[in-house]
């Protein structure tokens, strides 16, 4: 179980939908800065919390960060979530 990963993801989910409401200016800016960056912090903590906690996590994991990383695939993580995040924070 990826308890801090989840933990991370489930605030994406109320991240979101927040950012549902009728947000604008710098609220919606806020917004959208915090949700593209806990979707990225859920990689983050997947690599440095929660493979700490389990040998058979920790090879599953490494395993499909470098299937990501060689085939460039699923689309939504490298050109949105890690660009968009990076995009962002560059920007301020």
């Amino acid at each position: 179980m990826t308890t801090a990963a989840r933990v991370v993801l489930e605030d994406c989910r109320g991240a979101l939908a927040d950012f549902a409401s009728d947000l604008q200016g710098g609220r919606w800016r806020r917004h959208w800065i915090l949700c593209v960056t806990l979707l990225r912090a859920v990689g983050h903590i997947l690599d440095k919390v929660d493979t700490k906690t389990d040998q058979d996590l920790k090879r599953i994991i490494n395993n499909e960060w470098t299937l990501l990383q060689k085939e460039k695939r699923p689309h939504i993580f490298h050109d949105f979530i890690d660009e968009e995040r990076n995009t962002v924070l560059k920007q301020y």
